[in-house]
């Protein structure tokens, strides 16, 4: 595979969309060699970050339930966000790329059947994507929701259920029951969702703000997760990072900015179909949109 870096002379501060093609046809002799340097300076300091921080996963449970237990009640601080409309800026951009479609029409042209959708959110805190998709999103009135939600934080998902009385699902994340449009939440890592024991497919996974946290073990981390969503998804894996283009005063010491060359080499060792979304969210350029489209359907 080739690699990838985003330097100023083949990626400028105002790209709006990069994709696989892209970053294949931006890719020299030179800056191939620039790239190895860059793995090679990469690993020296993931070495120096091993011996002052924990991995992505230690790292995320200590920022994140801290935060949970400082502001248990502000359903805003207690996961990080400045504000509600920053929040949603990012929900906003993550729904960008679900296909509504259209619901089936009689020759009446009323509408017979309504399409169904299903969308796993990762990291999903107390549930707010959820009251987003049902409240404030045009989803939940064109389509039939199914949503879960998993979160590491066994107190934002407690939070969850409270907020929308859910149930406990079982710990192998197999769910199930008499309605499935009622919202389910687990408190569990993804990647112990165990496929092989009867875990559904959903047709997309989301994330945002999982990768927003720095570990000695990031970029290993990124890719099992990635790996494990799009093999839980039938249609598009969607996830944000955080972008090392961001202006210098909206940068918080407590988050970790990535370079979208780096984004884009991880995503193309999960797939050869994705693309990167550098616009759409401020001035302060501070977000990207990782959208993996599943294999069988490519970016149809």
């Amino acid at each position: 595979k080739k690699f990838f870096t985003s330097q100023q002379s083949t990626l400028p501060r105002t790209v709006s969309e990069l994709t696989t093609n892209d970053a294949q046809s931006v890719v020299s002799s030179s800056s191939r060699n620039e790239s190895i340097e860059d793995c090679s300076s990469s690993n020296n300091e993931s070495s120096k970050r091993s011996k002052t921080i924990g991995s992505l996963k230690d790292e995320s449970i200590k920022l994140y339930g801290g935060l949970a237990k400082e502001f248990e009640s502000s359903q805003i601080s207690r996961l990080g966000w400045s504000s509600r409309d920053s929040q949603q800026k990012r929900f906003h951009q993550l729904l960008r790329f679900i296909d509504m479609g259209t619901n089936s029409k009689d020759d009446g042209g009323s509408e017979v059947g309504r399409k169904k959708i299903s969308i796993l959110d990762v990291g999903c805190g107390v549930g707010d994507l959820y009251e987003f998709l049902t409240e404030t999103s045009s989803i939940a009135a064109r389509c039939d929701l199914e949503y879960v939600g998993c979160d590491i934080v066994a107190e934002n998902v407690l939070e969850a259920r409270k907020r929308f009385q859910c149930r406990a699902t079982s710990s192998n994340g197999v769910v199930g029951g008499a309605n499935p449009l009622h919202p389910k939440f687990l408190a569990m890592d993804i990647l112990d969702i165990n496929g092989k024991d009867g875990a559904q497919r959903y047709d997309y996974v989301v994330a945002s703000g999982i990768f927003a946290v720095d570990g000695h073990d990031y970029d290993a981390a990124v890719l099992s997760i990635l790996h494990k969503m799009l093999g839980l998804c039938e249609r598009s894996v969607i996830v944000n990072f955080l972008s090392s283009h961001a202006i210098p005063e909206a940068r918080l010491p407590r988050y970790h900015y990535v370079e979208p060359g780096r984004v884009a080499r991880l995503a193309g060792e999960v797939t050869s179909s994705f693309s990167i979304h550098h616009d759409g969210y401020s001035h302060k350029k501070n977000d990207m949109t990782l959208v993996l489209h599943h294999p069988a359907i490519g970016r149809n």
